[in-house]
């Protein structure tokens, strides 16, 4: 069966499909994301045909521009199509689910969305996260209970255990380091502002909440995703992880493991398990 980047660039007059693989070909010798981005349009099986086509015109659209332009309209385009890969195809969904966040990352999202919660005080906020991590009697109380997980207001991805719904979303990790996690889950390593901290959040799914396949459109200009492979199914995501060699320069002899992943609505701090694991 053809896959949707197929069907959508037959949808194109001749003279413009030509022009579409000739400007795919050149963004994938442009750069890094580039040569990501091309190959994943080509491997996604989850977004309609119709959202495929939307993006393919942004790329007609910049036939003779450079990447940056490029790149600015189709992470638009992408927006405009986020969560519409289907729901994620599991007899049992999973029970717990996990999310890995650079610590000062979060508490910055905290601080940025959420301050009013917390008294209009940073302090206050950096305060309520090392107790997060630090005091197994706390309980997260009104206001801070209604603060979000994720800094995204429409989606949050997340990871499962993939043998047992119900248990350690991060029991995958042989050594408890933080740079092993992040290769799994494949998170970048050299965002700005970035700590040696890296939060372990743990919550419990609502029953009543789907989960949904991530496409190349929820991705959009992010680096590290990819389409589940074939022989991955489609059953829902999994995750880009680092190549062997990154990871081993960082902890020697660890493999990394391609984790699953799924999109889902961002949920509040009730949800969330403690105490919060906080690896370096």
């Amino acid at each position: 069966m053809a896959t949707p980047f197929e069907q959508a660039l037959k949808r194109f007059p001749g003279p413009d499909r030509g022009a579409i693989l000739k400007r795919l070909g050149q963004w994938s010798r442009e750069s890094s994301l580039g040569a990501r981005i091309p190959a994943n349009l080509r491997a996604e099986r989850f977004l309609g045909v119709s959202s495929m086509v939307t993006l393919l015109a942004v790329v007609l659209k910049h036939v003779g521009s450079s990447r940056g332009p490029l790149e600015s309209d189709y992470a638009q385009a992408c927006y405009s199509h986020a969560r519409e890969g289907g729901a994620v195809g599991l007899g049992t969904l999973p029970q717990l689910l996990g999310r890995a966040v650079d610590r000062a990352v979060w508490v910055n999202h905290l601080v940025d969305q959420h301050l009013d919660l917390f008294g209009d005080s940073k302090r206050l906020v950096r305060e309520f996260v090392e107790r997060l991590v630090s005091d197994p009697w706390f309980k997260i109380e009104p206001p801070e209970s209604q603060a979000l997980m994720s800094k995204f207001k429409r989606t949050a991805w997340a990871t499962w255990n993939e043998d047992d719904g119900t248990a350690d979303p991060f029991a995958f990790a042989k050594t408890k380091h933080a740079d092993e996690v992040r290769a799994c889950v494949g998170l970048l390593t050299n965002r700005k502002g970035r700590s040696p901290f890296l939060l372990l959040l743990t919550y419990e799914r609502p029953a009543a909440e789907p989960l949904l396949r991530p496409t190349v459109a929820d991705a959009a200009t992010y680096e590290l995703f990819r389409p589940p492979l074939p022989e991955q199914g489609d059953a829902h995501g999994w995750t880009l992880p680092w190549a062997k060699d990154e990871l081993n320069r960082r902890i020697p002899g660890v493999d990394p493991r391609s984790r699953p992943e799924a999109l889902h609505h961002p949920f509040s701090l009730s949800l969330l398990r403690l105490p919060v694991t906080c690896l370096t």
